[in-house]
């Protein structure tokens, strides 16, 4: 999909832009798709994680996704903990111990907004973004706003 950036240019730190980037990417591949604008402002890492994680359609999604990109099941107590949860069909304990393991790896988050156009219909889409100081970045639709 190739990305149309109508407006002027954003300023902020590596870190937003590339919150923005990784969330303009999750945009749906629709032809003539327009960006009108991107916002992204600090989240709270908990409430980020939390949202995140929450995204994904089953527990083992999120522990499968978020182990490929952050290395969250480190340890085969931590694993085994999910997994435990998952194969009893407890998701609420499978999504807490997800979360458990995936805060520490976070070292910050950010609320990302964008609002397309398609054919004269406006949409604005809301992500949560995570990235860890060892450059992984993670961004997730949350909601469709409008």
């Amino acid at each position: 999909m190739m990305l149309l950036l109508a407006g002027p240019a954003w300023a902020g730190s590596l870190e937003d832009k590339a919150c923005l980037l990784a969330a303009a990417q999750r945009l749906p591949p629709i032809p003539g798709l327009k960006i009108l604008g991107m916002t992204v402002a600090p989240a709270v890492d908990a409430m980020a994680v939390s949202q995140i994680v929450g995204s994904f359609r089953t527990a083992q999604a999120a522990a499968r996704n978020l182990d490929e990109t952050f290395a969250i099941l480190g340890s085969s107590a931590v694993s085994e903990q999910i997994d435990g949860f998952i194969a009893a069909h407890n998701d609420y304990a499978a999504r807490q111990a997800i979360i458990d393991a995936f805060l520490p790896r976070v070292s910050g988050s950010g609320s990302v907004t964008i609002t397309v156009d398609v054919a004269d219909l406006k949409a604005t889409y809301a992500f949560m973004c995570a990235y860890s100081t060892a450059d992984i970045i993670i961004a997730e639709p949350v909601s469709l706003l409008n």
